[in-house]
Order: structure tokens, then sequence, then C-alpha cells
């Protein structure tokens, strides 16, 4: 498979450092209700903005453990569209 992907990407003349242009991921907000976390993601996801969670907390990862809190992250080109739509308000020098 993978020599097939690099004939079609030496085919249509790309190089082999060209690539797709991921997003940077940036953190939109850290909050410590799950709760809210998915009314967050929900309200994001329902205008087209992606995002991705991270958990925090004592159970964080642990199987059967007690999840505190959500960090969510959004592309950095949308960052500002982000803060708006969930009133937060302009992300200034807070990008990390």
């Amino acid at each position: 498979f993978f020599r097939w992907l690099r004939f079609r990407r030496e085919a249509s003349g790309l190089a082999a450092s060209d690539h797709l242009s991921r997003p940077q991921w940036v953190i939109l907000e850290s909050i410590g209700s799950p709760a809210m976390g998915s009314l967050y993601i929900q309200v994001l996801r329902r205008v087209g903005i992606p995002v991705l969670t991270q958990e925090w907390g004592a159970g964080a990862g642990a199987m059967g453990g007690a999840l505190t809190g959500l960090r969510l992250l959004v592309p950095e080109d949308r960052l500002d569209e982000a803060r708006e739509t969930l009133g937060l308000g302009s992300a200034g020098s807070e990008v990390r």
C-alpha cells in the first residue's frame, strides 16, 4: 500500500516532503464538569467546528475511574470562532 501511495504522490508531482497540512490544535477551555463539556462539544460540532477532548483528573484514563474534567481542543485557525460561539470572549494572548 505504501509503495502505491508513494507512486501516486510522485505521479501527481508532490515531493515526499509535501504533505497535507494538519491543523494545529489548541486548548479552547478546560472544564471541570463533564456535563458542561458535553454541551460545549455538541454546540461546537453543530456549527461545524471540530473538537478534540482530553480527560483530566483523578480518574482520567483509569478503568472505572470518575472523570473530573475535560480539555476542549479546536484547530488554531478556528479558535476565535469557537470562543465567540460559546461566548467565551476573545482569545488574545491565551493561544498556546
